[in-house]
Parts: C-alpha cells; structure tokens; sequence
C-alpha cells in the first residue's frame, strides 16, 4: 500500500502534467498530518500562482459555503488558482454540505478541493464520489503539535498553572479554541480505548465544542469548569 508520502509524490506529478484532479480527500486519524501534508502540496506547486482559502469550523455550516463560494466567484477572472482546504468535511450540516456539492459539480476556472476526514464513509456520499482519497495511516509520523506544552499542563501541572493556561484561550480566536480541544480528545481517546477511562471527560469536552461554535460563552471559564471535571 502507498505510504501517504508516495501518494503525494504522485499528486505532484500529476499537477507537473497538468491533470491533476479537482478534488482530493484526505482520511485518517486525528495527528498524523492530514492537514500539514495538504500545506506541503500546496507550496510544492510552484509552476502555480494560487489563491488558499482554509476553513477548519465545526461544524460547518451554509454561511462558510456561501462565503467561500463567494471568493472562489470573486477571483473567477484572474487566472490563479482557487484552491480551498476543508477540515472537518465529514462535519457538514446537511445545508452546507449540500451547497458544497454543488460549488464542488461546478467549480469556476482553475479549483482545487483538498477535504479533510476521518474516513471516507463518513463524507456525504456525493461528496466523496467527486474526490480522489488519499489515505493516512497510524504508522505515519506524528505531527508535533504547538499545543503539546499546553496539554502537558492541564494533564500534570497544579491547579494555579492549569488555570493561568486557560487565560491564554479567549473569543477572538475560536478555531485555536476548538483545535486545542480537538487535541486534548485526542490525548484521551487512547485511555479510553485501553482501560475505558475518561469518558465523562470526552464526552464535556464535545459539549464544549458546540458551546464554543454556537455561542458568545466564555471560553475561560468552559476550559477551567473542563480542568475541575479533570481533576482526581
């Protein structure tokens, strides 16, 4: 089976030929650089002037379609690329995905879709019918994470340091918010796989996602009420 590094190499050929296709799937776990292999792709294609758009919501709803498939409009005329890397696709809310489908049926000039999922059946079958999947796999390499320092603290620090970690994480960036949470599940799935640990905790931080998605609460005080639910 291709390593997903050899899968890239292929991609890049394919774009060196101008045939490349215009929508690609990545599927995998959590960690194992789904998102940073897309990113090396990207920059690869030096034979091409591109413009990048990355949406990482969760779930993703009909006004990021909409907004997306605006700009892709926008810059229609100009004769770069259009090149769009969606996280979460396999979160769609049933509007956008189905916007998405037919942004993604009938892409404007040159477009270029890289979906992001856990697997490909969890895609909306339309969707995934339309793109060429790459896969990933637990044997590649994990991918540093810029929240591992963060996530050390909230796992092993004392109380006082927790808290002061939880200050950092405000409304301004709610998809830092939500990546750090997305992180700290994937630090608990393994424990709870092995010994059954952790679910009430899980099952909070996932509660605290939609909160932070879908309302103006505060993410400090969510983080800190997560650190009292952690604590022995």
């Amino acid at each position: 089976m291709p390593t997903a590094e050899q899968n890239l190499k292929i991609l890049s050929k394919l774009a060196a030929a101008d045939n490349l296709p215009h929508a690609l799937l990545f599927t995998g776990p959590d960690r194992i650089g789904k998102k940073k292999s897309a990113l090396r792709f990207i920059e690869g294609l030096a034979h091409l002037e591109s413009d990048l758009v990355c949406l990482a919501d969760s779930p993703i709803q009909i006004k990021q379609i909409r907004d997306l498939k605006h700009k892709f409009f926008l810059s229609s005329f100009r004769e770069f690329w259009k090149i769009a890397i969606i996280e979460n696709a396999d979160q769609m809310l049933p509007e956008a995905a189905n916007a998405f489908l037919k942004l993604l049926e009938e892409p404007r000039g040159s477009a270029l879709f890289i979906l992001i999922a856990h697997t490909r059946s969890s895609v909306m079958p339309t969707i995934a019918s339309r793109a060429v999947e790459i896969r990933f796999h637990e044997t590649s390499a994990r991918v540093a994470s810029r929240f591992d320092k963060t996530l050390q603290i909230f796992e092993r620090g004392f109380l006082y340091e927790k808290f002061r970690e939880a200050k950092k994480f405000n409304l301004q960036n709610k998809l830092e918010l939500v990546e750090l949470l997305n992180e700290w599940l994937f630090t608990l799935r393994s424990d709870f796989i092995n010994r059954g640990q952790n679910l009430s905790l899980m099952k909070r931080i996932f509660s605290a996602k939609r909160d932070i998605s879908n309302t103006n609460a505060n993410p400090q005080i969510i983080i800190e009420e997560l650190l009292l639910c952690a604590m022995p």
